[in-house]
């Protein structure tokens, strides 16, 4: 997920909404309108061994554990 945190639609959302909202509500983005959310391309979100790698991954998505996990396989 990337957020412009300067994007003026994002002034709807005020530290009170932060803060007493539900999570349910913020991970909705429930401030924005659904025209103001778009998309990544897929290279922004390569799912380590579940995807076929891009040819520049721009991050990788670890789902499937970590190299900071002890019994990590690797990818």
């Amino acid at each position: 997920m990337l957020i412009n945190a300067s994007h003026p639609a994002n002034q709807r959302l005020s530290l009170q909404d932060v803060n007493e909202r539900p999570g349910r509500d913020l991970h909705r983005f429930y401030w924005l309108h659904d025209s103001e959310i778009g998309m990544l391309t897929p290279d922004w979100n390569w799912l380590v061994g579940v995807q076929e790698k891009p040819f520049f991954p721009k991050i990788a998505h670890f789902t499937l554990g970590s190299p900071a996990l002890p019994n990590w396989k690797g990818a």
